[in-house]
């Protein structure tokens, strides 16, 4: 997944650019944007001007959001994410219900 790094190469630096954090008091995970300077730990509002993207973890302190890619007819790919860790290797069948939240190129 490209927001996070997928082992690829199209988003250098990917996994320097999230991290767990507290948002308004929500744990989750926030994303800088490509070509971002501000630091990863500096305030929400400074990373939210910044482009950054939160999304909230559920209240086990877990996440699960689509990614916009499938891998067979019925079965996407997701983002998993917790306080130690995120993975984009994981994929489940489409007729589950998970978040989505919009992130896009401006």
């Amino acid at each position: 997944m490209y927001l996070i790094g997928d082992g690829s190469d199209s988003r250098k630096n990917a996994t320097t650019l999230w991290k767990w954090r507290k948002v308004n008091n929500v744990n989750g995970l926030v994303i800088l944007p490509d070509g971002c300077t501000a630091s990863i730990d500096a305030d929400w509002a400074t990373l939210e001007a910044a482009g950054a993207v939160f999304l909230p973890a559920n209240k086990s302190s877990s996440g699960r959001y689509w990614s916009s890619s499938t891998l067979a007819s019925d079965l996407a790919w997701y983002l998993e994410f917790d306080a130690g860790d995120a993975d984009v290797n994981c994929n489940l069948g489409r007729a589950n219900g998970l978040a989505v939240r919009l992130v896009r190129s401006l």
